[in-house]
């Protein structure tokens, strides 16, 4: 069952339409009616939907069945890595941390880092990427 992201959908609703990039998404897939498929919204819910109806770049879906902390341990734990000058291996390290369950990433500078910045942006986008495959509800 594919996993997707949408920050939008609560506990209170009973159907939701999925449109932009995660419409695109179910596309690529070819999810088709009546097929199942699971939903996080990042907040710590996730859900259970069915693709009850399909028009143009909108997927229609009804709420199955709602889950709270899915997929999360029952402790919290952090990762520190300084931040590196190579962007791939520090992206990396985020993804994998999540993986395998860290609650808190922690990007650190240090006296000896080579580069200063990050890019939160693409670092939420790893992170929301992460969370879908490996079926969390909190980002």
């Amino acid at each position: 069952m594919e996993c997707i992201y949408l920050p939008s959908l609560t506990t209170r609703n009973e159907e939701i339409i999925v449109e932009g990039d995660e419409a695109k998404h179910l596309k690529v897939l070819r999810i088709r009616t009546s097929e199942k498929i699971s939903a996080t919204n990042g907040k710590g819910d996730f859900f259970e939907l069915i693709i009850i109806d399909i028009q143009n770049k909108e997927y229609k879906c009804k709420v199955i069945n709602k889950y709270e902390n899915y997929g999360e341990l029952s402790i919290k734990f952090g990762l520190a890595i300084g931040i590196m000058s190579n962007n791939d291996r520090f992206e990396f390290a985020l993804e994998k941390g999540i993986e395998l369950g860290i609650t808190d990433f922690f990007p650190v500078k240090t006296e000896y880092s080579q580069k200063h910045t990050i890019n939160l942006k693409r670092l939420e986008q790893k992170s929301i990427s992460s969370i879908k495959q490996c079926k969390r509800s909190k980002l």
